[in-house]
């Protein structure tokens, strides 16, 4: 787990819906903790967490928590096509 500045996290990339979004900024208001995101270090892109992402920015929080994929754990024998390599 770490901590990443919200400031470096592309955090528009994907569709964001803006109700779910008020409704996670109401639940940090009310003191809810959010389940950490998970972000790829490689591609700087979120794989599971816009919304949070999102609702962090608007409550104006400038950290998020997140798994974070690195380099070094990728299996070399999968492609980028999704495929493994035989």
């Amino acid at each position: 787990m770490r901590e990443l500045p919200i400031s470096s996290i592309t955090h528009a990339e994907w569709y964001v819906d803006d109700v779910l979004v008020a409704s996670y900024v109401d639940k940090l208001s009310a003191g809810d903790e959010y389940p950490l995101i998970i972000y790829d270090a490689v591609d700087g892109s979120i794989i599971d967490g816009t919304h949070r992402v999102n609702a962090l920015l608007s409550a104006g929080v400038d950290v998020v928590r997140a798994y974070v994929g690195l380099p070094e754990n990728l299996d070399p024998d999968w492609d980028e096509g999704g495929e493994e390599e035989h």
